[in-house]
């Protein structure tokens, strides 16, 4: 288990923790901790260790359910969806656990959007934080930076592939609209969950996690969501489009092949009927015993199929 530890100090900037952390933090220090990783029995002790009781540790590692909102005595618990990359959407997710001048945040794989803070962390003196709630704000405003640039980079891949089909509709295929509808969903399921875990948190007001204090930076972050779920309303109708004009160019080829069916249907037609007239078992058919007679029938079908081809070609039916 990946462990970052940040102490905020007294001129409320942030620092690489000392080992003794947790006594720290007892005798009055705040502090902001990532567990990344590891297995539950490691979260569990690191959780005991600050005083987590069995039955709230058991609560906390029951992970992928946001939007979640646990309020307790000495604690607040909450969970939302973050994304492991800004490329494609892939849902990580991220539980807050807040007690008196101590956040804890616990996550299976890196965050997109705490690098931010976590890799500063080190560089006292320049990352400023103030308060746990303030660091908390802060890194929801970071996570909700991450989310719209997902769905920026989603709403590329969909342009390109619109742009692909304005250039040639052959070169899009079913798959790749499928694809965008798999992305677009799974963006959805991240951007929902956020919204709403952020809209329960925001207007908490508790000694363990005060973020009206910091309405400013929830409010950006609540704007950076809610843009990003009007984009993907858009980028929804931009694949319903895609679709509608795949299947349209697909009708569109049926119908091609079908028209072929039919002159080829329409030409042989006459043939049919001539094979038909002198297939008939009459005595009296005098064409039958002529030398020319089997000549001349070939050169009427082919001269007929000939011009019931030219005829149809001439007026775009074979095109």
């Amino acid at each position: 288990m990946k462990t970052t530890c940040l102490e905020i100090l007294p001129d409320k900037t942030v620092a690489v923790a000392p080992a003794d952390l947790v006594r720290r933090w007892r005798e009055g220090a705040q502090a902001l901790v990532m567990l990344e990783g590891g297995t539950a029995d490691e979260r569990r002790e690191w959780l005991s260790n600050v005083g987590a009781g069995p039955a709230f540790v058991d609560l906390i590692l029951q992970t992928g359910q946001p939007p979640r909102l646990v309020l307790r005595d000495d604690a607040v618990l909450f969970e939302l969806p973050g994304t492991a990359s800004t490329e494609t959407p892939e849902a990580v997710p991220v539980s807050f656990v807040c007690f008196e001048r101590l956040v804890v945040v616990l996550a299976d794989r890196p965050v997109a959007g705490f690098e931010q803070l976590f890799q500063a962390g080190g560089d006292a003196g320049r990352t400023r934080v103030g308060t746990p709630g303030f660091a908390v704000a802060v890194m929801l405003l970071f996570l909700s930076a991450a989310l719209r640039t997902m769905v920026a980079n989603v709403r590329a891949q969909v342009r390109e592939v619109a742009r692909r089909m304005d250039t040639s509709s052959d070169s899009v295929s079913l798959l790749d609209i499928t694809r965008l509808k798999r992305l677009h969903l799974d963006a959805d399921a991240i951007v929902e969950e956020a919204l709403a875990t952020m809209d329960l948190v925001k207007i908490s007001r508790r000694k363990q996690l005060d973020l009206v204090e910091h309405a400013d930076l929830m409010n950006a972050a609540l704007s950076h969501v809610n843009a990003a779920e009007r984009r993907l309303d858009r980028v929804d109708r931009t694949i319903d489009h895609l679709q509608d004009r795949y299947e349209a160019g697909q009708q569109e080829k049926m119908n091609r092949r079908l028209g072929v069916l039919t002159v080829l249907s329409a030409i042989f037609m006459p043939l049919t009927l001539m094979a038909g007239v002198w297939g008939m078992n009459f005595r009296l058919m005098p064409e039958l015993e002529r030398a020319w007679g089997y000549p001349a029938a070939l050169g009427l079908m082919i001269g007929v199929a000939g011009a019931l081809f030219w005829w149809f070609r001439s007026r775009g039916w074979l095109r």
